[in-house]
């Protein structure tokens, strides 16, 4: 199959899997992909649509950025429940030394992300991303909302518990991640 047929066949899939999304997330989504309803359950739920992507496409490459405090949490909890699943914790000194995954899940914090995703828009293309905590980017002037807004992602889930805050910019901020220009 080529590189075009594969792609195309990968974004079909993944829009097929948006109707499965509606059961396996229930009424907790909003407008498809911001998200909001407690943590815990959010994470579960990403873990598990996660896992079904893989099973259908095992090249699957998903972005998870979250504060540094949720990051380890997150390995640990697709370690414990989703054991297949291929996930690189891209944070640290270390980081740079290390290879790119081509497929799996990358694990990394807002911060590292705001250091290093002019290195990765251009080089790396993102089927899925999850946006833990997503409330740190509802400040759409932040370096943090620049970076995620500038990786190459198919798809974006923002998790948060709090998706307004202070003012209607802070929703509008997740959903123009989720649909840029709308």
């Amino acid at each position: 199959r080529s590189a075009p047929q594969a792609n195309q066949t990968l974004v079909q899939q993944i829009l097929a899997l948006r109707q499965e999304k509606a059961a396996l997330l229930g009424e907790a989504h909003f407008a498809d992909s911001v998200l909001a309803r407690r943590m815990a359950k959010n994470g579960a739920q990403a873990l598990t649509f996660i896992d079904r992507l893989t099973l259908k496409n095992c090249a699957l490459l998903t972005l998870i950025v979250g504060p540094l405090a949720s990051v380890s949490v997150w390995k640990k909890e697709a370690q414990k429940y989703f054991p297949k699943l291929n996930i690189t914790l891209w944070h640290g000194v270390e980081r740079k030394k290390s290879d790119f995954p081509k497929q799996g899940i990358v694990l990394t914090t807002y911060g590292t992300l705001s250091r290093d995703y002019a290195d990765w828009k251009e080089k790396h293309r993102f089927d899925l991303a999850i946006l833990d905590e997503a409330q740190n980017l509802k400040n759409f002037r932040s370096l943090s909302s620049h970076a995620v807004r500038q990786t190459n992602t198919e798809l974006y889930f923002c998790l948060t518990g709090t998706p307004l805050e202070n003012s209607l910019t802070d929703l509008w901020s997740l959903f123009d991640i989720c649909f840029p220009g709308y």
